[in-house]
């Protein structure tokens, strides 16, 4: 499929876990990591967060925890969890090395949305100390759902 050689093309010589990632898989060396989350929908793959950081294994912790007063950690924990556990889809997880951090994060997404797929980065981040974690998770679980009817439609 078109999606699948577009993403192998964009992410070339990353690495790729299945989630639930392991203990001792991911480096806990402090360098620099670009990372692509993966929705695997039979056939399609389709990218819905992209992100960078200097503690790999530590931010995948992160997200499993999700923790409401971190935006980023709970939108992307609720995302895996509403498509790994209510929709029973499969999540990898897509990672390299970088030099550059930030700027290949930066890249990565900007080619991402410019070839159609929609990344929770998009979604404006909230003040934990007035939203509501249940307006909040429905917000990503709307997002989600999106993701999954434009899939079926045969769109990004």
């Amino acid at each position: 499929m078109i999606e699948i050689e577009l993403l192998n093309s964009l992410l070339d010589g990353f690495q790729i876990v299945e989630w639930p990632i392991g203990p001792g898989v991911l480096s806990n060396s402090p360098e620099w990591y670009v990372y692509v989350f993966i929705l695997s929908l039979g056939s399609r793959q389709l990218p819905f967060y992209a992100g960078q950081t200097k503690r790999l294994a530590a931010r995948m912790g992160d997200y499993e925890s999700a923790q409401f007063a971190a935006s980023t950690d709970f939108r992307v924990g609720e995302a895996i969890s509403f498509f790994a556990q209510e929709r029973q889809c499969g999540i990898q997880v897509r990672f390299k090395r970088s030099d550059h951090g930030l700027q290949d994060e930066y890249d990565i997404i900007r080619e991402l949305q410019l070839s159609g797929f929609h990344l929770l980065n998009s979604l404006l981040a909230y003040d934990y100390r007035q939203a509501s974690k249940e307006a909040e998770r429905e917000v990503v679980q709307r997002f989600c759902r999106m993701i999954l009817l434009q899939a079926e439609r045969g769109q990004h």
